[in-house]
């Protein structure tokens, strides 16, 4: 895989924006969200990369536009959203067995809600 570089502004001169791993890592997590039918805004790309792999320094648009390039199958794709199968599975049952549970694990870890 080819190397991704930023500018430093000085020309001639760039440094890694990520590395090979860490931008294979982005994209899988991407692919992830939009498996599971979400769709990842270009500014919540950017915030998961800078939190995930502890970035000093802010990712801009070129790394973004430069991304897209390098992964055209994720360019435009959006999360498919409820499909009638998970809506239709979404019962009363279901939200209070949901909910029962949320009560057990906050009473096992002593948490308060607020």
């Amino acid at each position: 895989m080819a190397h991704r570089y930023q500018s430093t502004g000085k020309l001639g001169q760039h440094s890694r924006s990520l590395t090979d791993e860490q931008e294979e890592l982005l994209y899988r997590w991407v692919l992830g969200q939009q498996n599971k039918g979400f769709s990842p805004t270009d500014e919540a790309i950017l915030v998961h990369a800078q939190k995930t792999f502890g970035l000093t320094k802010k990712l801009g648009r070129q790394f973004f536009t430069g991304f897209q390039q390098r992964h055209p199958n994720l360019c435009g794709r959006k999360g498919n959203g409820l499909t009638p199968l998970h809506a239709n599975a979404l019962t009363t049952p279901v939200v209070q067995e949901f909910y029962s549970k949320i009560a057990q694990h906050t009473d096992l870890l002593d948490l308060e809600l607020g």
